[in-house]
């Protein structure tokens, strides 16, 4: 943790335990829009903390499997294939994303052809 972060979440903190008085706050308004901020915080700090990025289902070795000639078109097929599995939310799987090579080879091609 930077001194930055570090410094903000400890002021952040302080905030809100001026309201943690045993006595009841004078602003109950204030108090719970404090309360709520920081708690909505730690909430989302443990959401975070539990998610596990998906993993891409396509590796370099099952292109060479397939017949793919050469590192840098796999390279090449392999961020096509990361954009397009972006675009659907991680939602295409391994064997949809291999039918999709041949059409990504295609633009590989033409571009190179153009340049």
């Amino acid at each position: 943790m930077n001194h930055a972060s570090y410094g903000e979440n400890f002021h952040k903190r302080l905030k809100v335990s001026a309201f943690e008085d045993k006595k009841p706050p004078k602003d109950v308004k204030t108090y719970i829009e404090e309360l709520i901020k920081y708690e909505a915080k730690v909430l989302r700090f443990k959401e975070c903390s539990k998610w596990e990025p998906p993993k891409f289902p396509v590796k370099g070795g099952l292109l060479k499997e397939n017949g793919f000639p050469g590192r840098k078109i796999i390279l090449d097929i392999m961020v096509k294939l990361k954009d397009k599995r972006i675009d659907t939310d991680s939602n295409i799987i391994a064997y949809d994303l291999l039918r999709m090579t041949p059409d990504i080879l295609g633009e590989i091609s033409r571009r190179r052809s153009n340049n």
